[in-house]
């Protein structure tokens, strides 16, 4: 499994913070459909959220 980032607003002051996913190089894993989440710290406000992804 490897890392890749992607950019997401923040949802208080909208500035893209980056968040790293873990991706899975085509293997097929069995948790693929499962939803999985990243906390995220803004770096502009300070404002700290919750990002999801399948």
């Amino acid at each position: 499994m490897s890392q890749s980032a992607m950019s997401v607003g923040c949802p208080h002051c909208g500035t893209a913070s980056a968040v790293e996913l873990a991706t899975t190089d085509g293997a097929e894993r069995p948790d693929e459909e499962r939803l999985k989440g990243r906390r995220v710290d803004c770096q502009h406000c300070g404002d700290d959220f919750s990002f999801y992804y399948y």
